[in-house]
């Protein structure tokens, strides 16, 4: 393909990226005060169990997530006694 064949297929498939991309965007519907009113009630009132909720999922994968550190962690030292030893 020649240089100008390129360019001339880079800016036809730019040219399609772009106008398929903003397509794509939906206008975002405006709050108002009273819709925000409503959220944050919402948010307020589920907040409470939001949070045990977090809190248990946190809880179930931190054991998990230390072991998996402190096995990395225990790799990585007994690579470097045995270097050490080795020297």
């Amino acid at each position: 393909m020649t240089n100008a064949i390129k360019v001339f297929f880079f800016i036809g498939l730019c040219a399609l990226l772009g106008s398929s991309l903003s397509a794509c965007r939906a206008d975002i519907p405006k709050l108002n005060r009273q819709d925000k009113k409503i959220i944050d009630s919402i948010y307020i009132a589920q907040r409470k169990v939001l949070l045990i909720e977090l809190d248990s999922i946190c809880d179930v994968f931190f054991e998990q997530r230390v072991k998996v550190a402190v096995d990395s962690i225990l790799i990585i030292r007994r690579k470097e006694i045995q270097r050490l030893k080795n020297n």
